[in-house]
């Protein structure tokens, strides 16, 4: 498949269009840099400029709809990847389902100067799971210690 960046896309968009049953799916398994390197693309289409994997998922036409779902399943070593892959497994083979599973949810903002366009997208998120989803439990991150946040959220 190649190690560049385009040459992985290069790959997905063949598969794409080629295949007799084209990816719906990708997994990118591996992180930005080190031993396992799958490359990010920079994006700078707007005023935000950053690295990101959304690029993989455009494979026909120059409009921003993805023609694929992507993933990244990021880590340092094999260690690292084979507990992602086991407690992946174990949730899909044997899922938490308590009552309010699918009724809470933690929405968190993006903790760098990207402006209101987070705040205003998480809210928007946040209305139609309320309003439409069922969800009665809607949190929202949007500054402050985001670990201890998150950790914060996913034990209450």
């Amino acid at each position: 498949t190649g190690s560049s960046a385009s040459a992985i896309k290069n790959y997905i968009q063949n598969a794409y269009q080629t295949w007799n049953n084209p990816p719906e799916y990708v997994a990118l398994v591996g992180d930005a840099s080190g031993s396992y390197s799958i490359p990010t693309f920079f994006d700078n289409w707007s005023s935000y400029n950053g690295e990101g994997d959304f690029p993989y998922s455009q494979l026909d036409g120059t409009d921003l709809f993805p023609e694929v779902l992507l993933g990244r399943l990021s880590f340092s070593s094999t260690t690292e990847l084979a507990t992602i892959v086991n407690k992946t497994i174990q949730y899909e083979t044997n899922p938490y389902m308590s009552e309010n599973w699918f009724t809470r949810a933690c929405m968190v903002g993006d903790p760098s100067s990207s402006g209101i366009s987070c705040i205003i997208t998480k809210e928007t998120i946040r209305h139609y799971l309320e309003e439409l989803g069922g969800y009665n439990d809607v949190r929202t991150v949007y500054s402050g210690s985001f670990p201890s946040q998150m950790v914060n959220n996913l034990n209450d």
